[in-house]
């Protein structure tokens, strides 16, 4: 797959989403904002689930199933913005492919899964594995009603905890079985989604969820070396791959959460979480001495071209969050975040000299 291609490819993933879940008849559910706060437990709309929780919490999944697709954000990566020695396993934004049903409906949604994966999203059969947990039988045996072969039946590889779910609700969980498919580069298997059985601590079954993102399917499918790669951003010049998926990360999650009319600043939670993303595009752009109509352009052509977002023009509102933070990186190193950051500005390791 060329370069400047590869970003349509997810477009392509979760348009071939929502052809299956119409033509397999399954009501849809509408996206919402990252921003809305529909599910008070999280702070970003970080999985489609989030929107669907009251079809299984009131017992009303409809007969023919609920299905959606969600753009998200996890901000794990905001743990280590400034931990340059680390590298980001995933992206920060992602869109969510969710499909709900009854628990009834079991070995259908397994069935489904599987005809998605090799039919719409043209994934050899032989490229996907199941990795369960054994004492899961209703998870196996409805997996096992599948076109799969036996040897693609991963059992117990992880530990336990692998094979649970946390749904941010007291007296709520889930027991799943993660979809792996073939790296098509490396050949190594890595995870793409999951099949989880939501159930109540006395035993209900309330629900069965498929769950899958856009972002990691296209690294296995085309053999990315980095779930990041999937946007085609244009960074490639940075060398320190570290570096570059911070800043790539960083500007995909501050215009998508800036394109919501979210702000920069240090009294609400949100705000700070977004400050922080902003600040290490200071950072790193600034240590790397990249120049800031080079930035800029990237930034613009990727809200412009490379996001599965209509945006509002937010690219200079950004740039100018990032000149200002970039000039007071210095001035108040008080409290963690800039103590970190003025350790980083004065370690001579990450001073690299200006590439554009």
């Amino acid at each position: 797959m060329k370069d400047e291609k590869r970003y349509t490819a997810l477009n392509y993933i979760t348009n071939e989403f929502l052809d299956f879940i119409n033509s397999k008849g399954y009501m849809i559910e509408q996206p919402v904002n990252i921003t809305s706060k529909i599910d008070p437990s999280v702070r970003f709309i970080g999985a489609p689930i989030s929107i669907l929780k009251p079809y299984f919490l009131n017992k009303n999944i409809p007969d023919t199933g609920i299905a959606m697709k969600q753009n998200c954000i996890r901000t794990q990566n905001q743990k280590i913005l400034y931990e340059p020695s680390i590298l980001p396993n995933w992206g920060s934004f992602f869109t969510g492919m969710c499909i709900l049903v009854r628990y009834t409906d079991l070995c259908r949604i397994c069935l489904d899964a599987i005809e998605l994966l090799t039919k719409y999203f043209k994934i050899d059969i032989n490229d996907i594995n199941i990795n369960i947990n054994k004492k899961d039988g209703d998870l196996l045996n409805a997996i096992k009603m599948t076109a799969l072969g036996h040897n693609q039946i991963l059992f117990n590889k992880k530990p336990d905890k692998y094979y649970t779910h946390k749904y941010g609700i007291e007296g709520v969980s889930g027991r799943n079985f993660n979809f792996s498919i073939r790296n098509c580069r490396t050949g190594e298997f890595n995870d793409i989604g999951n099949i989880i059985i939501i159930e109540s601590s006395s035993g209900e079954k309330l629900g069965v969820e498929l769950a899958l993102g856009d972002t990691t399917i296209i690294k296995q499918k085309y053999g990315l070396n980095h779930v990041l790669d999937a946007y085609c951003l244009g960074l490639d010049f940075i060398k320190n791959s570290n570096i570059r998926y911070r800043i790539e990360d960083a500007i995909i999650t501050a215009i998508v959460l800036l394109n919501e009319g979210l702000k920069p600043n240090g009294g609400e939670t949100r705000g700070r979480i977004l400050k922080s993303y902003i600040k290490s595009i200071s950072l790193y752009s600034y240590l790397i001495g990249i120049k800031d109509d080079v930035l800029f352009n990237v930034i613009k052509t990727t809200e412009a071209e490379k996001l599965p977002i209509i945006c509002h023009d937010v690219a200079s509102e950004l740039m100018s969050y990032i000149s200002k933070y970039r000039n007071s990186m210095l001035a108040n190193p008080v409290g963690k975040e800039n103590e970190k950051i003025s350790s980083l500005l004065k370690n001579d390791l990450y001073k690299l000299p200006e590439i554009l």
